[in-house]
């Protein structure tokens, strides 16, 4: 019996009606599987459907219930279709590395209730334009998202752009978190304190909204206070019994005068100062002139302003040494340097939402050992054997040092007269060198470079050489998902091979390249090539 039995099976494999049955069992198992375990492959070049592993670690580890809630209209014209083609995408990986707690959920927005719901989490329609036939008509449509982490909720409206998404999210998942911890560990003595500097008599003004500004604040505050373990401590301050212009340069507050009844003229202010230990936020509140008078902005949205404020006041960002001291570009306000302001307010900007930029001084102080990372941007002035020590020290002991450097410095020659160019000398080039690297004192001229068109006439700006994909680094985290890049005004880098010291190339200039370091006038017509172009 058994025999006959093998003999049948046997001959049923062989048998090609076979081949579709056990192509069906293998779908039911390989679906049964997928069902069970996430598997995707991401074919695009650049990746950009693979969660960062900042992401993936971030959604493995989150200790209580996380959901993002998606308000996006269907049927959408492109390009808002392909962005919300991109959030399922996104947040399906988040989904496929995540554990019990991360959920989220898309909802339809032609249901009322999902339209109620989306309000009173204060999202709002965006007007989208859709192109038919001969006519161009505009829609009203939901493109928002909200994360709800415990009772913090973080908004973001609207979500128009595919650009930076995942960071965003991710950004605003890692900080409910962090903050929702730091809170719920603060010792009974550690206080955060909710501060309203306000003149008792601002109604007086008869500026729209200023009879609003205590219980407007108060709603806010108890609403905030209430899903945060009710740690936060909130105060009243007479603005008008106090210094308010000391006030005002201690806390960032308004500062403002008024005439009363009797034509005395009152010094008074408007601020909201949420602080903790020698930390302190500034929240949008103030006076504010608009075409119909003078009104009270920032009332309408003070408890989603508060919710920000309290993250960035809790949240323990990464903190970043930036040096100064040698004539480096300013992080708060501008430097003059002769010819131009520069500053790098756009970089801390940039940063602040993981890091914190701290001003270290190289004279007086050491690099503190919570710091991994300095930044040293645009020096002009000359450093110290002692601070290259430090550096040098820091670099010993496993510390990165990102490097912005002028190769040359642009003077000012005064009105109609062309500027000239120096060679900067701060003494780290004695660091550069240690470690088989010389900058050159001259720019990189490109014929790949950014150009325009003026009056049908093509202007080439060879020093600002447009780096395209295969001059960049492929296999670096820092360059591999770039598309292009352009440089602006660089000198080259000489690179010696040194022992136990890797080099990798993020980005170089094409085979049309060449340096210039004397008679420099950055006047497109002035610049020719070279016709021997390996010079």
């Amino acid at each position: 019996m058994k025999t006959n039995f093998k003999s049948k099976l046997q001959y049923w494999t062989k048998n090609p009606k076979s081949d579709s049955i056990l192509l069906i069992v293998l779908l039911l198992l390989i679906n049964l599987v997928s069902s069970k375990a996430f598997f995707r492959i991401d074919l695009t070049s650049q990746k950009n459907f693979t969660l960062s592993k900042a992401s993936q670690q971030l959604v493995k580890t989150i200790e209580q219930p996380l959901s993002i809630n998606v308000f996006f209209t269907d049927d959408l014209p492109s390009p808002q279709s392909e962005v919300r083609q991109y959030l399922g995408d996104l947040l399906n990986e988040y989904d496929g590395y995540g554990n019990k707690n991360f959920s989220y959920k898309f909802f339809d927005m032609t249901k009322e209730e999902n339209q109620t719901l989306a309000t009173n989490y204060g999202l709002h329609q965006t007007q989208v334009q859709k192109v038919e036939a001969s006519e161009v008509a505009f829609r009203a449509a939901w493109m928002s998202l909200v994360i709800t982490y415990g009772d913090s909720i973080k908004v973001l409206d609207p979500v128009s752009s595919t650009d930076a998404l995942e960071y965003k999210i991710t950004t605003s998942i890692s900080k409910m978190i962090s903050t929702a911890d730091a809170i719920e560990n603060l010792s009974d003595n550690d206080e955060i304190l909710l501060t309203l500097y306000c003149g008792k008599n601002i109604a007086d003004t008869k500026i729209q909204g200023t009879n609003e500004i205590e219980s407007a604040v108060k709603k806010a505050y108890d609403a905030i206070n209430a899903k945060n373990l009710n740690r936060i401590q909130y105060r009243v301050i007479d603005a008008e019994k106090i210094n308010t212009q000391e006030t005002a340069n201690e806390w960032g507050i308004q500062t403002f005068s008024y005439n009363d009844e009797n034509q005395n003229e009152i010094q008074s202010g408007l601020g909201l100062v949420l602080s903790h230990k020698d930390d302190f936020v500034t929240i949008p509140l103030a006076l504010q002139q608009t075409p119909f008078g003078w009104t009270v902005a920032g009332l309408n949205t003070l408890e989603e302003s508060l919710a920000e404020g309290l993250q960035s006041l809790i949240y323990r960002n990464t903190a970043i040494g930036y040096i100064v001291g040698h004539g480096e570009k300013e992080l708060h306000g501008a430097t003059y340097n002769q010819s131009a302001y520069y500053d790098s307010s756009n970089m801390n900007t940039l940063l602040s939402d993981i890091y914190t930029l701290n001003e270290i001084n190289l004279q007086t102080d050491n690099i503190p050992a919570n710091i991994s990372l300095i930044i040293i941007n645009g020096p002009q002035g000359s450093y110290s054997e002692e601070e290259l020590y430090k550096i040098d020290q820091f670099i010993m002991k496993g510390g990165n040092v990102l490097f912005f450097m002028d190769s040359l410095l642009e003077i000012d020659n005064g009105q109609n007269q062309m500027p000239s160019y120096v060679t900067p000398t701060t003494g780290l080039e004695k660091l550069f060198e240690s470690y088989g690297i010389t900058p050159g004192a001259n720019y990189v001229m490109d014929k790949n470079c950014f150009n325009t068109v003026q009056q049908g006439q093509k202007i080439e700006t060879h020093w600002a050489p447009l780096l395209e994909r295969d001059s960049l680094s492929k296999s670096n985290v820092i360059t591999k998902n770039l598309g292009y890049m352009i440089f602006l005004q660089n000198g080259s880098i000489d690179i010696k091979d040194m022992p136990d010291v890797k080099t990798t190339v993020l980005a170089k200039s094409s085979e049309n390249s060449w340096t210039k370091s004397e008679e420099i006038i950055l006047y497109p017509p002035y610049i020719i090539p070279p016709e021997d172009e390996s010079v």
